[in-house]
């Protein structure tokens, strides 16, 4: 038996192309009859969930936000303690210049969209949140915690820019450089 309203469907669906559009065209690229094509919905449907295309791209902002902060809870809540943090998060941000790269792109596109967009700065001020929330809890310290997590971001949107990959040795040796040989669990202390 079918649960939910039909439109809540449709709406899923748009959500879905609205991604799609923007991984195939960025932001730029990111238009109703675009996304309607995509998601095999008429044009009017679009305009319906979404009237703007800064509604278009909030949907996708928190959408993106849901899938990489579950994706980054999972990965920092599977290592072990004692990890080398260095070494983790150098494998962490080659995998997004790698194989996570058009996933990437899609969200840090959509996160510099919000540099413009005062209806996107809420949601990305949750993307940031979540970010330094899991690096804190990494390193056991909310302010190293916050530099991590904007070295990271940095790095990342630094390489992805280049249209180049991460050097998984040279990422690890910047992350040593900020945290030393800190592990997983380990607290820095401030002598």
């Amino acid at each position: 038996m079918p649960t939910g309203h039909p439109d809540d469907a449709r709406r899923k669906r748009i959500t879905s192309g609205v991604l799609a559009v923007l991984q195939e065209r960025g932001v730029e690229g990111l238009t109703h009859r675009a996304v309607a094509a995509a998601a095999g919905v008429p044009l009017g449907s679009t305009t319906y969930h979404f009237r703007s295309k800064d509604d278009l791209l909030a949907v996708a902002l928190s959408e993106a936000i849901d899938g990489w902060a579950t994706e980054l809870d999972a990965w920092a809540a599977a290592l072990p303690l004692g990890t080398p943090l260095a070494q983790a998060l150098a494998e962490w941000h080659v995998q997004a210049t790698t194989t996570r790269r058009a996933t990437s792109l899609v969200e840090l596109e959509l996160f510099s969209a919000a540099l413009r967009r005062p209806a996107l700065q809420e949601l990305a001020s949750v993307w940031e949140d979540r970010m330094v929330a899991a690096m804190g809890t990494l390193v056991n310290d909310a302010s190293l915690g916050r530099v991590v997590a904007a070295a990271a971001t940095g790095i990342t949107f630094a390489t992805l820019a280049r249209g180049t990959s991460l050097d998984p040795g040279e990422a690890e040796v910047w992350f040593r450089t900020l945290l030393g040989d800190l592990v997983v669990g380990q607290h820095r202390s401030h002598s």
